[in-house]
């Protein structure tokens, strides 16, 4: 998208709903997380939220952007609940930080190095 100069935002020539379209298939079908619909979606918001300068005022309500904005969320969305799955209708992000913040007993890595091998000394020079 960030190719197409985001749908000829600042561009010269007229935006229009096909011109979105087509660069939304072309360029990032198979990059759900990619940089460019990343790009692409700042934009969309920055132009509701504050604009650019330079950019008329009247893109935030433009029906072709909008359309362009509704894909772009539609793919990255369903991406994210295509990764993560069912979430169940008592199950809290707090519920799932508890569970990804509990380190395991028997771990690896520096940490568990340390605490079971070093000594005073040990722990002072870099690993």
């Amino acid at each position: 998208m960030s190719g197409y100069r985001v749908c000829g935002v600042g561009a010269p020539r007229k935006l229009d709903s096909a011109n979105c379209r087509g660069a939304i298939r072309r360029r990032w079908a198979a990059r759900r997380y990619g940089l460019d619909l990343q790009l692409a979606l700042y934009v969309c918001y920055e132009l509701h939220y504050r604009g650019f300068a330079g950019v008329n005022p009247r893109w935030e309500w433009n029906p072709g952007l909008l359309h362009v904005r509704g894909r772009l969320e539609d793919t990255f969305l369903s991406a994210v609940r295509n990764d993560v799955g069912e979430i169940g209708p008592y199950e809290t992000a707090a519920d799932a930080m508890d569970t990804l913040s509990v380190e395991p007993v028997d771990g690896s890595g520096p940490s568990y190095y340390l605490r079971d091998t070093a000594r005073c000394i040990t722990s002072r020079k870099p690993i």
